[in-house]
């Protein structure tokens, strides 16, 4: 037979809840910070490769025009 919870039981389930909940709380915010950072260091790649193409580009018409001997 299951005897219905004393108040010293309810107590402690509230108490570890709360302490759940602040653990929850502490994971989400580490993973939004993580994500911001993430989603920063792409930014800085996209920006990286955006200027890389356009080197690839620049060196591929001097190559097709025959400067690039020059170089």
């Amino acid at each position: 037979m299951n005897m219905p919870p004393s108040i010293d039981d309810a107590g402690l389930v509230s108490s570890k809840i709360e302490q759940r909940l602040m653990a929850l709380r502490q994971e989400y915010e580490t993973g939004q910070a993580q994500l911001r950072a993430l989603e920063q260091r792409t930014r800085e790649l996209k920006d990286t490769l955006q200027r890389i193409s356009g080197a690839i580009a620049v060196l591929e018409e001097l190559a097709a025009d025959g400067k690039l001997g020059a170089v």
